[in-house]
């Protein structure tokens, strides 16, 4: 999900069909349809309420959906991170999730980014 358009629409890419949806993940109706899956890369830093947006995420889950986090690994706020998770926050965070790091890589503006799959 994203505000603006990406240039496309469907794609299928090593057997797996992404579908881009534009809209605001923060206040999309997620009630209207189930999903495999969210990928949220560089996101989550704008959302002050991250267990509220985690929750509605989980609640539209298909059976056996995952939510794969791409974050920065800090929890110091700047103007371009608002409301940073670091990867042991997550974790401490969402206490009742599977959370497993998929793996991490140095970041170009300081510090790492982690990826993580977040099971309920």
């Amino acid at each position: 999900m994203d505000k603006t358009g990406q240039g496309w629409q469907k794609d299928e890419t090593n057997g797996i069909a992404l579908e881009f949806v534009k809209a605001d993940f923060s206040t999309y109706d997620f009630k209207k349809e189930k999903f495999n899956g969210f990928m949220m890369a560089n996101s989550l830093h704008f959302i002050k309420d991250k267990a509220a947006l985690v929750s509605r995420l989980i609640k539209a889950l298909s059976p056996n959906g995952r939510i794969v986090i791409i974050e920065y690994d800090t929890d110091s706020a700047n103007n371009w991170v608002p409301f940073p998770i670091s990867y042991e926050c997550l974790v401490t965070t969402f206490p009742d999730l599977s959370i497993k790091k998929i793996g991490e890589r140095p970041s170009r503006f300081g510090r790492t980014m982690y990826c993580c799959e977040m099971i309920p």
